[in-house]
């Protein structure tokens, strides 16, 4: 589902938490927009408010949510990110995702 223009995001969860999630972080990256005056227009500074939003709903409400965030920057041209279930979160060239994701490593060409 697309955040932003640039910004794309795939949530792996139950189904329910899927389209709630997506549209948590849609509205909040432009509910951030609104109230600060700064536009998130980078993938880097969109996946690091979602983060930081998984982070403060995994103290409030633990459920399982992994997420990608594929985006594309002028300066920086494309970048891909997951955040897992405990809101850890990692810079990628590639990665797995789904149930498929159990069965193959980072590492596998």
């Amino acid at each position: 589902m697309r955040i932003k223009s640039c910004i794309l995001i795939r949530i792996n969860s139950w189904e329910h938490l899927e389209r709630s999630a997506i549209e948590f972080i849609q509205k909040n990256v432009a509910l951030y927009q609104f109230r600060d005056g700064i536009p998130l227009a980078t993938a880097a500074a969109a996946a690091n408010f979602t983060r930081g939003e998984l982070a403060t709903a995994l103290r409030k409400n633990p459920n399982i949510v992994n997420v990608i965030l594929a985006g594309y920057d002028k300066e920086t041209g494309p970048s891909l990110f997951f955040i897992d279930y405990i809101a850890s979160f990692h810079k990628l060239n590639r990665a797995p995702f789904g149930y498929g994701s159990l069965f193959c490593t980072l590492n596998d060409a």
